[in-house]
């Protein structure tokens, strides 16, 4: 039954989560300023607990360190909002062209008619995803969240399913209270 109980929460999290990342746009940016606002903080508080203990020129270095890394983690969510549709583009277009390339080659044996169209699909969705990087950042995130509502669906269905199987199993425990055993002599 315990195991039950892990299933359900964990496939409640998960379609929650999911649903926030695929429907709040702004969720996970929110979750980056936070944690990057967090981050200046702890700095803001290091530092002026090191003036006042008088050890300011040991910490003034690690703090402004850490000031940097709060500011970046702050900006990352932009870096990769623009960036991963970008990488994803050329991925897939260095991906079309050498396909493309070994169609026309010697060696290839396959359905050249098949090779052509996959290349020009996959040349054609890397060039797409170049010249769109935010509609394709924002059709990620939907998919990812439909793949971690996903998740959590199949997290309930084996809840459901572990609670069919513990009720129809009969007890192996046999009552012995009413059965007898004569000695031998």
């Amino acid at each position: 039954m315990n195991e039950n109980k892990t299933y359900i929460i964990k496939g409640a999290g998960l379609i929650l989560c999911g649903a926030l990342i695929g429907f709040v746009p702004n969720i996970i940016t929110y979750l980056f300023y936070g944690v990057g606002l967090f981050i200046l903080l702890l700095c803001a508080v290091r530092l002026v607990s090191s003036i006042s203990k008088g050890t300011f020129n040991g910490m003034f270095v690690s703090c402004l360190f850490g000031a940097l890394a709060g500011c970046a983690v702050m900006a990352l969510p932009r870096f990769i909002k623009v960036q991963i549709p970008l990488i994803a583009g050329i991925i897939f277009t260095v991906m079309g062209v050498s396909r493309l390339i070994r169609t026309f080659g010697s060696e290839y044996s396959g359905n050249k008619t098949a090779g052509i169209i996959t290349s020009v699909f996959l040349t054609f969705c890397g060039i797409f995803f170049m010249l769109n990087p935010l509609k394709i950042s924002s059709a990620f995130r939907v998919a990812i969240g439909l793949a971690v509502i996903i998740l959590g669906i199949f997290n309930l269905i084996a809840a459901f399913r572990i609670k069919q199987q513990n009720e129809n199993v009969q007890p192996t425990v046999v009552d012995v209270e009413s059965y007898s055993v004569e000695d031998d002599k």
